[in-house]
């Protein structure tokens, strides 16, 4: 379900050739990626939504005792990770790259990285570390 752009300010509508655009290059991000990663999406799938949904609860950050890391934990329940292709086409404009394809793809590998990160509860401090290894 993509959410519409009425709700978000400053939000450009995404175009059908937009998207088949950017579900290309997850496409071609997800081959990409370590086969380890791509694993993970047996627990929780990846979702590739238009915009954060408004009237959604946001993840509530609890802090783990044992471990003293900073975990997100999702009201709903569902297991999944969420991409949104706006936030995406925003990051990978900005980033000024000559090769606009590969700056999309870079742009969406990295936020499937962060996103898989927080799922499996990485603290910023590991997710950084993580990303800077991986060469973002």
């Amino acid at each position: 379900m993509s959410n519409s752009p009425d709700s978000h300010e400053n939000a450009a509508e995404l175009t059908p050739e937009a998207r088949d655009i950017f579900d290309e290059q997850v496409e071609a991000a997800l081959a990409e990626l370590p086969p380890a990663i791509v694993q993970l999406f047996e627990t929780a799938p990846l979702i590739v939504e238009d915009y954060p949904d408004p009237s959604s609860t946001p993840p509530m950050i609890i802090l783990d005792p044992l471990g003293h890391r900073i975990v997100s934990i999702y009201d709903s329940g569902i297991k999944r990770i969420l991409i949104y292709r706006s936030e995406i086409l925003q990051a990978a404009m900005a980033a000024g790259e000559a090769d606009a394809a590969r700056a999309l793809r870079r742009q969406i590998q990295e936020a499937i990285y962060r996103e898989v990160g927080r799922y499996h509860g990485l603290s910023d401090y590991h997710l950084h570390r993580f990303l800077k290894e991986n060469g973002f």
